[in-house]
């Protein structure tokens, strides 16, 4: 059983705001054969946000005040991601990416995380944006935004 994590997901969990994440990691300890996965997407999304979220302030601001490297120096990001797995994007991207935001009306990022299920056989989709309410619905991916959906994932 394979599940795509978003930066939603992620970012939550750094700023304490929703444990939804590290319950899922705990699933994983219960349920072998459960992989946790993220892509280049999820990757640039979270760590946009983590600079912010370690010093407080916006990631723009961050930058300007050349602190990018010391919010990364001490790598705390690593432990979040740890336990996922990398999914490339493919060439199929460039076609499916765009159809995905016309038919659901999502932004790219959006469409692109997406497609990476769709590519990849993810049938199931950690996130906290409701943008992939219908979309994940529509595409027969379950969508993971609490604790309940992610044991009826599980236990199908």
């Amino acid at each position: 059983m394979k599940i795509l994590i978003d930066s939603s997901v992620l970012i939550e969990f750094e700023k304490g705001k929703n444990l939804l994440y590290s319950e899922i990691v705990e699933a994983t300890i219960h349920h072998l054969d459960l992989e946790l996965y993220l892509s280049g997407t999820v990757l640039n999304e979270y760590l946009y946000h983590f600079v912010g979220i370690f010093h407080g302030l916006s990631p723009r601001t961050i930058k300007e005040k050349s602190k990018i490297e010391e919010a990364l120096a001490k790598e705390l990001y690593k432990k979040t991601i740890s336990p996922l797995h990398f999914l490339s994007d493919s060439a199929e991207i460039v076609d499916l990416v765009p159809a995905l935001m016309s038919k659901y009306n999502l932004l790219p990022s959006d469409a692109q995380i997406l497609s990476i299920c769709k590519i990849h056989n993810i049938k199931a989709l950690a996130s906290l944006d409701i943008d992939f309410t219908v979309a994940c619905q529509s595409e027969s991916i379950q969508l993971i935004n609490d604790k309940q959906t992610l044991y009826d994932f599980i236990n199908k």
